[in-house]
């Protein structure tokens, strides 16, 4: 049975082998400075989040569609060879590449669609000296077991 953990954890695998992505890994939540700090520390980073489910529909073989909102948040900060805005760009343009081919090895994983992007600055993001950004999509995921009895 396909889950949604299972998803996350690809796209945390592929979109940490991005060249020069120094952490990669899942997120449960909101950031707030202090996480933003150690964040910055291993930039350039990735988080990854489930951000939410915009819909579930039952499909014929018992098992369910689930339009799952992902979101992955990418730190970076200044370097003698880039600056943290220029890397920062860099990167994001990369994810919408990646997440647009879509399917992160997962067989029951439909293409991303709706990709969104947007600089996350704000005056707790500058305290941290770190350019941070959100690409967001959405993705249908099918999850539960195929064949289950529909109740009436």
């Amino acid at each position: 049975m396909p889950r949604i953990a299972d998803l996350l954890d690809a796209i945390v695998a592929e979109l940490g082998a991005l060249d020069g992505i120094e952490d990669c890994d899942r997120h449960g939540g909101r950031f707030d400075v202090a996480e933003l700090k150690r964040f910055a520390v291993k930039a350039p980073a990735i988080r990854v989040a489930a951000l939410g489910i915009r819909a579930v529909s039952q499909v014929d073989t018992g098992e369910q569609d689930a339009r799952l909102r992902i979101g992955a948040f990418i730190a970076t900060k200044d370097r003698p060879e880039r600056t943290r805005d220029d890397a920062a760009l860099a990167y994001v343009q990369r994810v919408i590449e990646t997440a647009q081919l879509g399917r992160w090895g997962q067989l029951k994983v439909h293409p991303a669609r709706d990709l969104t992007a947007e600089s996350l600055y704000s005056g707790e993001v500058q305290t941290t000296g770190i350019a941070l950004w959100g690409v967001v999509w959405t993705q249908t995921v099918r999850i539960g077991d195929p064949d289950t009895e529909i109740a009436p």
